[in-house]
């Protein structure tokens, strides 16, 4: 898919959802498949590996959920006082430009 239609997909509230949802799933099943392969490996700490597997997987998601929501203000703001080239002369040494 290519970038623009990728950042198209995300800034629509559905696509921010199925992203985010994606994002989560694997985070907290690749947290849950780390926390019992240390279980299987002999690390018996308990609290510990669960605090730390549980909470990186539960950071990742806050990180996607922040980095989803601010994705279509960010681009809306980009392109808002972008300026546009109007007219390029093969005379002119820069392009005339014009904000919008």
């Amino acid at each position: 898919m290519a970038c623009p239609r990728m950042l198209a997909f995300a800034q629509n509230w559905a696509g921010k959802s199925f992203v985010f949802v994606i994002i989560a799933l694997f985070a907290w099943h690749a947290a849950h498949r780390i926390f019992h392969n240390l279980h299987d490996l002999g690390v018996h700490n308990g609290v510990v590996d669960k605090v730390v597997c549980y909470g990186v997987a539960l950071a990742i998601t806050s990180i996607a959920g922040a980095g989803l929501l601010s994705l279509g203000f960010w681009a809306a703001a980009l392109n808002w006082r972008r300026p546009r080239v109007v007219a390029i002369d093969a005379h002119q040494s820069a392009p005339r430009v014009r904000a919008e």
